[in-house]
């Protein structure tokens, strides 16, 4: 656990157009005896099962970026190019982490994954497995290996007073306490898919910092790693949930100060830290867009703003990035709540400040 700064509250904190074959079983229905002159076996990318060409139909995995990057999210839009089946379940994994899915057409022939790569991973490449089940029962596997490269962070160093680096004994105690609250609800996310279409921003201000940003305070030796994204703000500026989901924690901490995490399901996790007063509890259930709180300066910060925080799979992600996929064409999509004007649009980052960081 570091606790070498504001920042870390918690100390926490393919190719494109690519056709691929998926497996099925032999029993389906469309699958007879393979004879000697059935066609050659094709073979899947690095790691992928072995698929036969002349039982399965044609599956399409295309990524919103190629190669993958550390920290970043990335959706997967998977089609399945044959006349009469489609899926009716589907469970994914990248890099062997859970990712998100959700059916994308109502005959269950495109489907979207929301995975997400761990930042500053060693790993040169993550394999995509998808397992689900035909309407007709029969099985489904798909395997595929993306390439992935290291995005660009900045560093800076942080001059703050010694009270916001190193916390006193009872504080520390206390904040343990409260990791373990967080955990407990992080490792029990809602099985089922919650969230609906693109993602929409919890605030309309400017950024203050990005997220990834590798921070060293007051010239200590070891660095933490900015894993939120700060938003500007008053204290009292609304903030909107991120997405639709269930509220799984309502917290005042010692870092993080007023807290509030939203379960969107299938592990997908939004976190909305230093908020000055909560218009939700835990149980509730929210639309993208409803008002969940107030811009505050509670926890350990040097001023008003928002920390938003985005976790996928067990790792977190960056938050901008998550906004900017377009998942428009979700059939299930529904519209924000009380959105006000300038919250859909992308935002144009700040100069750097040192002013409300966390």
């Amino acid at each position: 656990m570091t606790r070498t700064g504001v920042v870390m509250w918690l100390g926490l904190c393919l190719c494109a157009g690519c056709t691929e074959r998926a497996s099925t079983s032999p029993s389906s229905s469309d699958a007879g005896p393979r004879s000697p002159d059935a066609g050659p076996v094709v073979a899947g990318p690095p790691g992928a099962h072995e698929v036969r060409a002349d039982v399965v139909p044609e599956a399409r995995v295309d990524p919103s970026r190629t190669p993958l990057l550390d920290g970043k999210a990335v959706r997967f839009t998977l089609s399945l190019n044959h006349g009469h089946r489609g899926l009716s379940s589907l469970s994914a994994t990248l890099g062997g982490r859970p990712a998100a899915t959700a059916r994308f057409s109502a005959d269950g022939r495109r489907w979207v994954v929301l995975g997400n790569v761990p930042i500053a991973t060693d790993d040169k490449s993550a394999v995509l497995r998808l397992d689900g089940t035909f309407v007709d029962e029969s099985p489904f596997v798909l395997e595929k290996s993306f390439d992935i490269a290291r995005a660009a962070y900045d560093k800076r160093t942080i001059h703050v007073p010694k009270k916001y680096v190193r916390a006193p004994r009872k504080a520390r105690l206390r904040a343990a306490q409260e990791k373990k609250d967080l955990a407990r609800v992080l490792e029990a996310p809602h099985p089922e898919r919650l969230w609906r279409g693109s993602f929409v921003r919890p605030t309309a201000t400017k950024e203050t910092s990005p997220y990834g940003t590798l921070r060293t305070y007051n010239r200590r030796r070891r660095p933490s790693r900015h894993l939120g994204w700060d938003l500007d703000g008053a204290t009292g500026d609304p903030i909107r949930a991120a997405q639709s989901g269930r509220v799984a924690l309502v917290q005042d901490r010692y870092y993080s100060g007023g807290t509030v995490v939203l379960d969107h399901g299938q592990g997908l996790f939004t976190m909305y830290f230093h908020m000055s007063a909560f218009d939700v509890k835990a149980g509730d259930t929210v639309t993208k867009g409803e008002l969940i709180g107030r811009v505050g300066k509670s926890g350990r910060v040097t001023g008003p703003h928002l920390h938003f925080s985005v976790k996928l799979g067990g790792v977190y992600a960056d938050p901008a990035d998550m906004l900017a996929l377009d998942l428009s064409d979700d059939p299930d999509d529904v519209a924000p709540l009380s959105l006000p004007p300038g919250m859909r649009s992308k935002l144009t980052p700040a100069p750097a400040s040192d002013a409300g960081v966390q």
